[in-house]
């Protein structure tokens, strides 16, 4: 259950049956999706629920883990969760950040984790999302 909606829409975008002429492409044609709850409730996230979804779904074949959470401040225990996933081959994916300025959240900023910012609707950097290298 998704009460605050954020983890089904961004699957949506990612496994939406495209070319149905509705709504938008998807990203991910005939792909699969592993639901995992790392959040409470109330959207708050601790770093053990949030290391124990990724080593989930690394060991039950995520081939990429999609993580729209940040914090400034740095997890060992998730960082070392995210690197035993992509040493084992999973494609990692975080926010950027919403607050609008330089610099991007933890986790994105590690090295092996792509970092996704937000766009208007004319492609450009959208004001409230973070940027960085």
């Amino acid at each position: 259950m998704d009460e605050l909606g954020h983890g089904t829409y961004v699957s949506g975008i990612a496994c939406a049956v495209s070319d149905n002429e509705t709504c938008y492409a998807s990203i991910g044609f005939n792909c699969r999706v592993m639901c995992l709850r790392a959040g409470n409730i109330n959207g708050l996230l601790e770093e053990d629920d949030a290391a124990a979804a990724i080593l989930y779904g690394a060991a039950n074949g995520a081939q990429v883990i999609n993580m729209s959470f940040g914090a400034d401040e740095a997890s060992e225990t998730v960082t070392r969760a995210l690197d035993r996933a992509y040493q084992n081959g999973v494609v990692l994916v975080a926010a950027a950040g919403n607050s609008g300025r330089e610099g991007i959240d933890f986790p994105a900023r590690l090295e092996n984790v792509i970092a996704a910012g937000a766009v208007d609707a004319r492609g450009e950097r959208a004001p409230y999302s973070s940027t960085g290298p």
